[in-house]
């Protein structure tokens, strides 16, 4: 049996195939569309444009288009959205484009939600931490001695500051002491941003792309530092000849690293564990116990 998710994220559109196989979920397919649905988000009430929209509907409908094929049942997909559609409200003709352009009912996860989905995933993967962190464009869930989601999202960080790291920084670390979140000693990082900073330490090419190839990569702080500094010291042409980097994404990596940085900072650790088992993997585990057919474990 083969279960389908389908993210609808702030920053891209991102699905997961796998199949129940044992008890266990095994990694089919993934996509991943930069859609930039929440272009010009900022801290109040928030309203996609129509460009942005038209990108994320035609992306949805090829996305249907290719689950099809691959002849997966419409009760085996789950199509859900986290900030980019709780920072819009309920907009119902939104709401129901979306769902035309997929051909699914559409579910808006909480911040605690998306949290905890989050930590869940990398439990599945494996990973033992005392905090997650998932990086998203629209937002930064946070699940350590606290449950929170915070609006310091790429997307969101990129458009407010450009690439003022300083002033960026600043922000970050007055929103993280604000948070009541505790130090720890294992950190563990999911997200777009994260993900595409593995595949850049690795030289990994995206048409490569594998989760085993990235899943429990070990990042030091300093090798975000490093990282950041040499792409905030290139130009946006250089940056798209950077292997591992989405073209799509030049524009904000520098500010979602600047993120994963303070966070680090913040909980006084020098390194965290990559995972590639995030809230889609968790999402894909709740379909099978809904279906009959539990999961503990993920089989790259």
């Amino acid at each position: 049996m083969k279960i389908a998710v389908v993210d609808l994220g702030s920053n891209s559109v991102r699905s997961l195939v796998v199949a129940v196989d044992k008890g266990q979920l095994r990694f089919v397919d993934a996509t991943s569309t930069v859609t930039r649905l929440t272009e010009g988000i900022g801290e109040g009430p928030f309203s996609p444009r129509a460009e942005a929209l038209e990108r994320t509907v035609t992306v949805l409908s090829r996305l249907k288009d290719r689950l099809v094929g691959q002849e997966i049942s419409p009760e085996g997909q789950v199509f859900f959205a986290t900030e980019s559609l709780r920072a819009a409200g309920t907009d119902e003709g939104l709401i129901a484009a979306l769902e035309a352009a997929s051909g699914l009912p559409l579910q808006i996860l909480s911040g605690d939600e998306e949290a905890r989905l989050s930590a869940e995933g990398v439990r599945l993967g494996g990973l033992d931490a005392e905090a997650v962190f998932d990086l998203g464009g629209g937002s930064l869930e946070v699940v350590g001695t606290r449950v929170l989601s915070l609006p310091l999202g790429a997307v969101r960080m990129a458009g407010r500051f450009s690439e003022d790291r300083l002033a960026l920084s600043r922000h970050v670390d007055d929103v993280l002491r604000q948070s009541g979140l505790a130090r720890v000693s294992l950190l563990a990082g999911v997200g777009g941003t994260s993900s595409t900073l593995a595949m850049m330490l690795g030289r990994l090419p995206r048409v490569h792309y594998h989760p085993r190839l990235l899943h429990r990569r070990g990042i030091s702080r300093f090798q975000v530092q490093r990282m950041v500094f040499s792409l905030a010291s290139m130009g946006g042409d250089e940056r798209t000849g950077v292997v591992g980097l989405d073209p799509k994404r030049a524009d904000i990596i520098v500010a979602g690293l600047t993120v994963i940085e303070r966070l680090m900072t913040y909980f006084g650790v020098e390194s965290y564990r990559h995972s590639e088992c995030d809230l889609l993997w968790a999402m894909a585990a709740a379909k099978a116990r809904e279906l009959g057919r539990p999961a503990t474990g993920v089989l790259f």
